[in-house]
């Protein structure tokens, strides 16, 4: 890739070297007559569609929580408490990716990058070996579904506002990860053929699908 177009694209260091490692497996793959399809999305989907989806998932654990717990007592500081726990939170969202997927791949840890995003101000984690449609379900998914999903749960048998509140938090955070999950559920081919690549610089991914 020459200098000019990783300037137009604004890639990082570490995103100019993902792609360029991306760019020979594209090549190979479809030298070997794989066919290449694109399943990124640019960050305004996630603002718009992403978070839509995810404030109507909230709204399914806070309506039964405000009815089984009104009047809701806040405390001063809950929100401020939300916002400082649920940021040291992001960080660990991205760290239960990389655990996940590296369980997975088959070089672990090795196939697992780290980095933070100045265009969407927010650290990442990426896997730059192939995966199956349900093991890249999985890591993407299971950072909301911990520090999301049952929170909120638990809080509905507990009442604990802060753990309604963090749990919300955390769903939002994950709407780029339930969008991708959705496209990949509503992706009917056969996995056999198919190679799932998480994209080196964009949201979402890719895959190679043999041709026939």
């Amino acid at each position: 890739m020459k200098d000019g177009e990783n300037e137009k694209l604004k890639l990082t260091k570490a995103e100019r070297k993902r792609k360029e490692k991306f760019d020979k497996i594209v090549s190979d793959m479809t030298g070997k007559g794989y066919e290449y399809k694109d399943l990124s999305f640019p960050m305004w989907y996630v603002y718009v569609v992403g978070i839509m989806i995810s404030c109507a998932l909230c709204a399914a654990f806070f309506v039964p929580f405000y009815l089984m717990n009104r009047p809701l007592r806040l405390d001063d500081n809950i929100f401020f408490l939300t916002v400082t726990i649920g940021l040291l939170l992001v960080v660990v969202h991205e760290l239960i990716h990389g655990i996940t997927w590296a369980i997975y791949a088959k070089d672990g840890f090795k196939s697992i990058g780290f980095g933070f995003s100045l265009k969407a101000l927010c650290p990442y984690c990426t896997c730059t070996e192939p995966l199956k449609k349900s093991a890249y379900i999985v890591g993407a998914m299971m950072p909301t579904v911990i520090l999301g999903f049952v929170p909120c749960v638990v809080s509905l048998f507990t009442g604990n506002v802060l753990l309604i509140f963090l749990g919300m938090y955390m769903i939002l955070g994950g709407a780029g990860d339930i969008i991708i999950s959705i496209k990949l559920i509503r992706h009917k081919r056969d996995d056999k053929e198919i190679i799932y690549f998480d994209h080196p610089y964009k949201i979402g991914l890719v895959y190679f699908e043999k041709g026939f």
